[in-house]
């Protein structure tokens, strides 16, 4: 995959007001199968969401879980829903995220705000 197609990702993560979740667990969830050298493992699956998403289902935990035998790990995803219950206003944490220093439109987007 060239550099460009990664950029063109990007852009549209963040035309979507998309993030990703993160993970818990091993750090890659495709494998080619192979032994030893041969073997290729990347992380292709991830979990993406809006800021709405995160505001409304907060905290969010992502797992890997386990291949046992598949190619492809499985994502669990666990979801806390805040229904509007006034008794219950949950505060929600801002999380800065380092790769967001090396965007060029960075440090400029955090002075507008």
């Amino acid at each position: 995959m060239s550099s460009s197609q990664f950029s063109l990702g990007r852009q549209v993560l963040d035309i979507c007001g998309l993030m990703d979740l993160g993970y818990q667990g091993h750090p890659f969830t495709r494998t080619n199968g192979r032994k030893g050298n041969n073997n290729i493992q990347c992380r292709l699956d991830r979990a993406l969401a809006s800021q709405n998403f995160l505001n409304r289902f907060s905290p969010t935990k992502v797992l890997h879980l386990p291949r046992f035998g598949l190619d492809r790990a499985v994502l669990r995803i666990g979801l806390e829903a805040d229904l509007g219950s006034n008794d219950k206003r949950r505060k929600h944490l801002f999380r800065f995220e380092e790769a967001w220093s090396r965007d060029k439109k960075c440090e400029s987007t955090v002075r507008e705000v």
